[in-house]
């Protein structure tokens, strides 16, 4: 017979009934007898005595007067914002209420949950042990049930293995899916064992689950069935250790291993391992302490399990194998990044208040550095050094950068020993390094960051007051002397090249009215952009300056327009070399006509290697945009070209 037992897997909703009769026929009405049962009292109902019940949807009764008879009567009602029903009909009495829900908490958990979670969890206690019915209750009641049954057999699992470990007929060791977190190092054979066996406790307890639970064929999922197990391997590995660590034949094991852990738990800081390896570096010069961390603690834990110190040699009772596996799993523990947290932890609380001295240091640093001489480079001439304070975002002067990092770490370390006092003082050369690089000097850095921020804030915020002051001389300067808008094609030309020289003219104030303070910063970039484009605003919105640049261009392009004009003549004088050897008469009135209707009939080839060549030019490409005014100002003028080259051709000697 199939262990699941044959039952709708689906689940009515709030407003749905189960399938056929059973919901109607049996735990309706089921519940309405156990509503008798759990009053305690003959002919009472648990449903409408039980205060703590009738409290979750606030059930209480109405007095009612018939306006036609007199009569009065009594009826249920409920109070208004209490917990509602898990269908309509479970509203109209205590007794319904009790029964509806009861029926649906059992066999509709989660339809019962939603609606009323409260009589889910009342009604659970009071009639199901403690269960609920929805899924997070199955899977916590499949979860105990299946705990309990396991951690029944886990004696004789544990008992099994070892006896078929130490008599050699176990079977040699294989992968396990998810192997137990056993506390003592066991030789790998039993250990299989163990994982091995609770995998098959763990199948037959789900086996059971399907085969008496109700739901459990449905409900158990592979995702679900595996979050089951993972609960029984977690909650149940220290029932499994505590089994192992009574068994007799694994004792002297487990005894020598207890006391390893004790011995290097006594005798081993890893923390010390840690800042003994700070400044470790391998025989290239490449740090290495890591590696140095992990040789440091291997050699510590092979010491102290051989008896170093006078202790007893506990090699022999753990064995080689075991000895390895922990071994490994003591140095898996306890890692270098974990050692230097807790190493940092230390000190961190040991210097917790060391903040206010160090922000000292750095401000009387700091105001020494900027009031030192300009150029001067503390014993190391032509090498700015940037470490351990690097300025950030902010451009400090090589000779205040030098000044603060020659003697940083003197600060820090005067500042550690001020704190610490003779007490306390720290002496160990590595724990001198850590202590410095790791927790005191970001703090002095950071103070020196500050006050630099700081400097640089007050100082913008002098320069930006000069800003309009600035931008007033620069546009004067920029007006007196229009140089820089010789060559413009137009206005919008002539602006477009407002904004480079006006930045050139800006900074070259700026630096004439000290309006920077050469000392500590010497970029300031958006001071002096923020000037150029409030020159270049004022001149955008100058009629004067519109009006001399259109002048200007004027005059340019009339000049330019007489340059085309030259070009002209230039190509005219090939067509007349040619014209006047075809008519030689000089003085034949024929031939001054030919002569000129030869000329004419060469005009537009005349015109378009006139503006071939003009495109050529600087005016030509400066005037780019103006090539239509070119073609109009030859086909204008195609007369008094024609007769000036003609003129010129006749006066030839």
């Amino acid at each position: 017979m199939d262990d699941c037992l044959d039952f709708p897997s689906s689940e009515p909703g709030p407003t749905e009934h189960f399938r056929g009769g059973f919901y109607q026929g049996v735990p309706h009405e089921i519940a309405h007898q156990t509503d008798f049962v759990v009053a305690a009292e003959d002919w009472d109902r648990y449903s409408e005595t039980n205060a703590a019940f009738m409290d979750i949807s606030g059930w209480h009764t109405i007095r009612e007067t018939d306006p036609d008879t007199g009569d009065t009567s009594m009826r249920w009602a409920v109070e208004e914002g209490k917990e509602g029903f898990v269908r309509e009909y479970a509203g109209t009495s205590p007794a319904e209420d009790f029964a509806e829900s009861t029926a649906w908490v059992r066999y509709a958990g989660n339809a019962a949950k939603r609606a009323s979670p409260l009589k889910s969890v009342h009604l659970g206690a009071l009639l199901f042990g403690g269960r609920t019915f929805d899924d997070d209750g199955l899977i916590a009641g499949y979860a105990a049930i299946g705990a309990r049954g396991i951690g029944a057999e886990i004696p004789s699992m544990v008992e099994a293995c070892v006896r078929d470990h130490t008599t050699g007929l176990g079977a040699e060791p294989g992968p396990t899916v998810r192997p137990l977190t056993i506390e003592m190092t066991l030789a790998p054979a039993l250990k299989a064992c163990i994982d091995r066996s609770f995998e098959r406790l763990e199948t037959r307890a789900v086996a059971e689950l399907k085969r008496t639970e109700l739901e459990a064929c449905g409900f158990l999922t592979a995702e679900r069935d595996l979050a089951l197990r993972q609960g029984w391997e977690r909650d149940l590995a220290s029932q499994v250790n505590d089994v192992v660590d009574r068994q007799q034949e694994v004792a002297e094991l487990a005894a020598a291993l207890r006391e390893l852990r004790a011995r290097l738990a006594r005798r081993i800081d890893p923390r010390e391992a840690f800042v003994n390896c700070f400044r470790s570096r391998d025989t290239e010069g490449r740090p290495d302490h890591e590696s140095c961390y992990e040789r440091v603690m291997g050699a510590a834990f092979d010491h102290h399990a051989a008896g170093g110190g006078g202790a007893p040699d506990l090699r022999p009772a753990i064995g080689e194998e075991s000895l390895a596996l922990e071994r490994a799993r003591w140095l898996a523990e306890r890692t270098h990044a974990d050692a230097g947290e807790r190493a940092a932890e230390l000190y961190r609380a040991m210097f917790a208040g060391a903040d206010e001295v160090l922000a000292g240091a750095a401000s009387d640093r700091w105001r020494e550095c900027l009031a030192s001489p300009a150029g001067t480079l503390d014993a190391v001439e032509g090498v700015v050094l940037t470490q351990p304070f690097t300025g950030g975002n902010q451009f400090i002067a090589a000779h205040v950068l030098n000044c603060v990092n020659a003697r940083a770490l003197e600060d820090v370390d005067a500042a550690r020993d001020d704190f610490t006092g003779d007490l306390f003082r720290i002496d160990h050369p590595e724990a001198k390094a850590f202590v410095q690089g790791v927790i005191l000097l970001p703090r002095y850095t950071a103070a020196l960051q500050a006050l630099a921020e700081e400097a640089a804030r007050r100082e913008r915020a002098q320069i930006l007051e000069q800003v309009p002051a600035l931008a007033a001389s620069a546009e004067e300067r920029m007006l007196s002397d229009r140089a820089w808008i010789a060559g413009a094609s137009s206005v919008d030309d002539a602006l477009s090249r407002c904004s480079g020289r006006a930045s050139a003219v800006v900074a070259e104030l700026a630096a004439q009215q000290s309006v920077v303070f050469p000392q500590l910063f010497h970029t300031f970039g958006d001071a002096h952009g923020l000037a150029a484009s409030r020159v270049c605003q004022r001149i955008r919105a100058s009629a004067a300056f519109r009006t001399e640049v259109e002048r200007q261009i004027a005059q340019r392009w009339q000049e330019a327009l007489g340059r085309v004009d030259e070009l002209f003549y230039a190509h005219s004088v090939e067509r007349a070399d040619y014209c006047w050897t075809q008519y030689r008469r000089r003085h034949s009135a024929a031939d001054r006509a030919s002569r000129r209707t030869c000329m004419r009939n060469r005009w537009d080839h005349l015109r378009a290697r006139t503006f071939e060549s003009w495109r050529a030019t600087p005016d030509g490409q400066r005037f780019a945009s103006r090539n239509d005014d070119v073609e109009s100002h030859l086909r204008r003028r195609k007369e008094p070209l024609l007769q000036e080259a003609v003129r010129r051709m006749e006066n030839r000697p």
